[in-house]
């Protein structure tokens, strides 16, 4: 059953107790309960505020992943760029490989 819930008891790295996803999933895990003792709007404002919390370290981390993504990018299309550009220098510039009756 924890599977489903999303998580891993072998996981080195345990969520935190007070992470968005731990409260996410023992809301879910605890519907009935939270249910019946009305406490939905509790549950709520504090599952926005382990979200907020989160929010300065997940921006961060994206733009880290999205700039190395982008910098592998700019190498690849660069490297294919100057491959392009050299082959058809050799073409124009020397006679062994050119088409161009020089």
């Amino acid at each position: 059953m924890a599977m489903y819930y999303g998580e891993d008891e072998g996981d080195d790295h345990q969520m935190e107790e007070d992470s968005a996803g731990s409260i996410a999933i023992e809301a879910v895990g605890n519907i009935r309960t939270i249910a019946a003792l009305t406490i939905e709007a509790d549950k709520s404002a504090e599952y926005s505020r382990a979200l907020e919390s989160e929010r300065s370290s997940a921006i961060f981390s994206s733009f880290k992943a999205g700039s190395a993504a982008g910098l592998g990018q700019f190498v690849q299309m660069w490297g294919y760029a100057l491959m392009f550009w050299w082959g058809g220098w050799l073409l124009v510039n020397t006679s062994k490989f050119s088409f161009l009756g020089k």
